[in-house]
Protein backbone atom coordinates (compact mmCIF):
# COMPACT_ATOMS: atom_id res chain seq x y z
CA UNK A 1 0.00 0.00 0.00
CA UNK A 2 1.33 3.45 -0.91
CA UNK A 3 3.46 4.79 -3.74
CA UNK A 4 6.41 3.39 -5.65
CA UNK A 5 8.88 5.28 -3.46
CA UNK A 6 7.09 5.10 -0.10
CA UNK A 7 5.07 2.04 0.72
CA UNK A 8 4.07 -0.19 3.61
CA UNK A 9 2.82 -3.72 4.04
CA UNK A 10 -0.57 -4.02 5.75
CA UNK A 11 -1.73 -7.26 7.35
CA UNK A 12 -4.99 -8.25 9.03
CA UNK A 13 -5.83 -11.18 11.29
CA UNK A 14 -9.03 -12.72 12.61
CA UNK A 15 -8.40 -11.36 16.13
CA UNK A 16 -9.32 -7.94 14.72
CA UNK A 17 -5.75 -6.62 14.56
CA UNK A 18 -4.50 -4.57 11.62
CA UNK A 19 -0.72 -4.09 11.44
CA UNK A 20 1.22 -1.70 9.21
CA UNK A 21 4.80 -2.77 8.54
CA UNK A 22 7.86 -0.97 7.24
CA UNK A 23 9.25 -3.30 4.57
CA UNK A 24 12.79 -2.28 5.53
CA UNK A 25 12.26 -3.38 9.13
CA UNK A 26 9.84 -6.24 9.75
CA UNK A 27 10.75 -6.92 13.39
CA UNK A 28 7.81 -4.94 14.77
CA UNK A 29 4.83 -3.24 13.10
CA UNK A 30 5.00 0.55 12.94
CA UNK A 31 1.27 0.88 13.45
CA UNK A 32 -1.30 -1.36 15.17
CA UNK A 33 -5.08 -0.94 15.15
CA UNK A 34 -7.85 -3.01 16.74
CA UNK A 35 -11.06 -3.19 14.71
CA UNK A 36 -14.31 -3.20 16.70
CA UNK A 37 -17.94 -3.03 15.62
CA UNK A 38 -20.58 -0.54 16.75
CA UNK A 39 -21.08 -2.54 19.98
CA UNK A 40 -17.33 -2.26 20.74
CA UNK A 41 -16.78 -5.95 20.06
CA UNK A 42 -13.90 -7.25 17.98
CA UNK A 43 -14.71 -8.21 14.42
CA UNK A 44 -12.83 -11.04 12.72
CA UNK A 45 -11.40 -9.77 9.41
CA UNK A 46 -10.45 -12.39 6.83
CA UNK A 47 -9.38 -10.11 3.94
CA UNK A 48 -8.42 -6.50 3.33
CA UNK A 49 -8.28 -4.09 0.39
CA UNK A 50 -7.30 -0.47 -0.29
CA UNK A 51 -8.94 1.58 -3.09
CA UNK A 52 -6.48 2.59 -5.81
CA UNK A 53 -4.27 5.45 -4.60
CA UNK A 54 -5.81 5.42 -1.11
CA UNK A 55 -3.69 5.12 2.05
CA UNK A 56 -6.17 6.04 4.81
CA UNK A 57 -9.45 4.37 3.87
CA UNK A 58 -9.61 0.59 3.57
CA UNK A 59 -12.19 -2.18 3.55
CA UNK A 60 -12.22 -5.58 5.21
CA UNK A 61 -14.35 -8.67 4.75
CA UNK A 62 -15.03 -10.66 7.89
CA UNK A 63 -16.03 -14.03 9.30
CA UNK A 64 -19.61 -12.79 9.80
CA UNK A 65 -19.88 -12.22 6.04
CA UNK A 66 -19.98 -8.45 6.44
CA UNK A 67 -17.88 -5.87 4.61
CA UNK A 68 -16.55 -3.02 6.76
CA UNK A 69 -15.37 0.45 5.79
CA UNK A 70 -12.44 1.53 8.00
CA UNK A 71 -9.96 4.40 8.36
CA UNK A 72 -6.40 4.34 9.67
CA UNK A 73 -6.10 7.92 10.96
CA UNK A 74 -8.20 10.83 12.15
CA UNK A 75 -10.89 11.36 14.77
CA UNK A 76 -12.92 8.44 13.43
CA UNK A 77 -10.12 5.90 13.31
CA UNK A 78 -11.26 2.30 13.01
CA UNK A 79 -14.52 0.83 11.70
CA UNK A 80 -16.89 3.37 10.16
CA UNK A 81 -19.73 1.11 9.07
CA UNK A 82 -20.80 -2.38 8.10
CA UNK A 83 -22.66 -2.78 4.84
CA UNK A 84 -23.95 -5.68 2.81
CA UNK A 85 -23.08 -9.22 3.66
CA UNK A 86 -22.34 -12.65 2.33
CA UNK A 87 -24.04 -15.66 3.87
CA UNK A 88 -20.72 -16.91 5.22
CA UNK A 89 -17.16 -15.71 5.87
CA UNK A 90 -15.60 -13.49 3.20
CA UNK A 91 -12.46 -14.97 1.63
CA UNK A 92 -11.02 -12.17 -0.56
CA UNK A 93 -11.50 -8.50 -1.41
CA UNK A 94 -9.96 -6.76 -4.44
CA UNK A 95 -10.37 -3.18 -5.65
CA UNK A 96 -10.39 -2.32 -9.34
CA UNK A 97 -6.95 -1.13 -10.51
CA UNK A 98 -8.65 1.75 -12.36
CA UNK A 99 -6.40 1.60 -15.42
CA UNK A 100 -7.41 3.38 -18.63
CA UNK A 101 -9.28 6.58 -19.44
CA UNK A 102 -12.34 5.82 -17.27
CA UNK A 103 -12.25 5.74 -13.48
CA UNK A 104 -13.50 2.43 -12.07
CA UNK A 105 -11.73 2.84 -8.73
CA UNK A 106 -15.07 2.69 -6.89
CA UNK A 107 -15.57 -0.96 -7.88
CA UNK A 108 -14.41 -3.92 -5.83
CA UNK A 109 -14.98 -7.66 -5.67
CA UNK A 110 -15.54 -9.92 -2.67
CA UNK A 111 -15.73 -13.71 -2.49
CA UNK A 112 -17.13 -16.00 0.15
CA UNK A 113 -17.73 -19.53 1.34
CA UNK A 114 -21.39 -18.95 0.37
CA UNK A 115 -20.27 -19.93 -3.19
CA UNK A 116 -20.65 -16.40 -4.57
CA UNK A 117 -18.60 -13.48 -5.87
CA UNK A 118 -20.06 -10.00 -5.38
CA UNK A 119 -19.39 -6.77 -7.28
CA UNK A 120 -19.69 -3.58 -5.21
CA UNK A 121 -19.55 0.15 -5.90
CA UNK A 122 -18.61 2.90 -3.49
CA UNK A 123 -20.55 5.45 -5.59
CA UNK A 124 -24.07 4.06 -5.28
CA UNK A 125 -24.53 3.65 -1.53
CA UNK A 126 -27.70 5.13 0.00
CA UNK A 127 -27.82 7.91 2.61
CA UNK A 128 -26.68 5.56 5.36
CA UNK A 129 -24.03 3.54 3.54
CA UNK A 130 -20.97 4.32 1.44
CA UNK A 131 -21.21 1.27 -0.84
CA UNK A 132 -23.75 -1.08 -2.34
CA UNK A 133 -23.75 -4.44 -4.10
CA UNK A 134 -24.24 -4.17 -7.88
CA UNK A 135 -24.51 -7.87 -8.66
CA UNK A 136 -23.71 -11.35 -7.44
CA UNK A 137 -22.12 -14.12 -9.51
CA UNK A 138 -23.56 -17.51 -8.49
CA UNK A 139 -21.85 -19.82 -10.99
CA UNK A 140 -19.79 -21.74 -8.42
CA UNK A 141 -20.87 -24.96 -6.71
CA UNK A 142 -18.31 -24.64 -3.93
CA UNK A 143 -16.51 -22.04 -1.82
CA UNK A 144 -15.07 -19.15 -3.85
CA UNK A 145 -11.68 -18.38 -2.36
CA UNK A 146 -10.20 -15.63 -4.51
CA UNK A 147 -11.07 -12.93 -7.06
CA UNK A 148 -8.65 -10.64 -8.83
CA UNK A 149 -9.18 -7.89 -11.41
CA UNK A 150 -7.14 -7.92 -14.61
CA UNK A 151 -4.41 -5.26 -14.46
CA UNK A 152 -4.99 -4.21 -18.09
CA UNK A 153 -8.59 -5.01 -19.12
CA UNK A 154 -11.22 -3.10 -17.06
CA UNK A 155 -13.98 -5.71 -17.56
CA UNK A 156 -11.98 -8.86 -16.79
CA UNK A 157 -11.51 -10.62 -13.48
CA UNK A 158 -10.55 -14.13 -12.42
CA UNK A 159 -11.90 -16.30 -9.61
CA UNK A 160 -10.72 -19.56 -8.02
CA UNK A 161 -12.98 -21.96 -6.13
CA UNK A 162 -13.10 -25.13 -4.06
CA UNK A 163 -13.87 -27.29 -7.09
CA UNK A 164 -10.38 -26.58 -8.38
CA UNK A 165 -11.78 -24.33 -11.10
CA UNK A 166 -10.27 -21.10 -12.38
CA UNK A 167 -12.86 -18.88 -14.06
CA UNK A 168 -12.20 -15.75 -16.13
CA UNK A 169 -15.15 -13.37 -16.34
CA UNK A 170 -15.70 -10.70 -19.00
CA UNK A 171 -18.39 -8.25 -17.88
CA UNK A 172 -18.63 -6.87 -21.42
CA UNK A 173 -19.82 -10.25 -22.70
CA UNK A 174 -21.78 -12.06 -19.99
CA UNK A 175 -22.58 -11.75 -16.28
CA UNK A 176 -24.18 -15.19 -15.96
CA UNK A 177 -21.37 -17.43 -17.20
CA UNK A 178 -17.57 -17.03 -17.20
CA UNK A 179 -15.87 -16.40 -20.53
CA UNK A 180 -13.37 -19.18 -19.83
CA UNK A 181 -12.90 -21.97 -17.27
CA UNK A 182 -10.02 -24.29 -16.43
CA UNK A 183 -10.21 -27.10 -13.86
CA UNK A 184 -7.17 -28.32 -11.96
CA UNK A 185 -9.07 -30.95 -9.97
CA UNK A 186 -7.53 -34.37 -10.66
CA UNK A 187 -9.90 -36.21 -8.33
CA UNK A 188 -8.06 -35.13 -5.17
CA UNK A 189 -10.38 -32.17 -4.53
CA UNK A 190 -7.63 -29.58 -4.87
CA UNK A 191 -9.13 -26.14 -4.32
CA UNK A 192 -7.85 -22.98 -6.00
CA UNK A 193 -7.10 -20.80 -2.97
CA UNK A 194 -5.61 -17.74 -4.65
CA UNK A 195 -5.25 -16.20 -8.10
CA UNK A 196 -3.03 -13.40 -9.39
CA UNK A 197 -2.44 -11.83 -12.82
CA UNK A 198 0.90 -11.12 -14.45
CA UNK A 199 1.44 -7.37 -14.98
CA UNK A 200 0.82 -7.73 -18.75
CA UNK A 201 -2.58 -9.34 -18.12
CA UNK A 202 -1.79 -12.31 -20.36
CA UNK A 203 -1.04 -14.92 -17.68
CA UNK A 204 -2.63 -15.99 -14.39
CA UNK A 205 -0.97 -17.73 -11.49
CA UNK A 206 -3.19 -19.97 -9.33
CA UNK A 207 -2.18 -21.54 -6.02
CA UNK A 208 -4.07 -24.60 -4.79
CA UNK A 209 -4.76 -26.37 -1.51
CA UNK A 210 -2.03 -28.96 -2.10
CA UNK A 211 0.64 -26.25 -2.25
CA UNK A 212 1.01 -26.44 -6.03
CA UNK A 213 1.26 -23.33 -8.21
CA UNK A 214 -0.20 -23.38 -11.71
Amino acid sequence: MGTRNANNLVSVSTDGTVCVWNIEKLVQPVEVMQLKNAKNKDIAPTCIGFPDGEVNTFYVGAEDGGVYNCTRHGSKQGVQERFGAHHGPATSLDFHPATGSLDFSDLFLTTSVDWTTSLWSRKVGDDNQTAARLMSFDHSNDYVYSAKWSPVHPALFATGNGEGRLDVWDLNRDTEEPASSTTFDDGSRRAINTVHWAPDGRRIVAGDSTGAVH
